[in-house]
């Protein structure tokens, strides 16, 4: 591998691993909405 190639690998990772952080931390606060939206109708 040449210094540039591994240089765009490695900030491709990052890219692919913030946008996968933003996704996960998005459905997150969809759970636990839809959690206490559960726990509001189940009282």
């Amino acid at each position: 591998m040449s210094r540039s190639g591994r240089l765009k690998e490695d900030f491709a990772n990052e890219l692919v691993v913030k946008i996968w952080d933003r996704i996960l931390v998005k459905n997150n606060h969809n759970l636990v909405s839809v959690k206490q939206n559960a726990q509001v109708h189940f009282r």
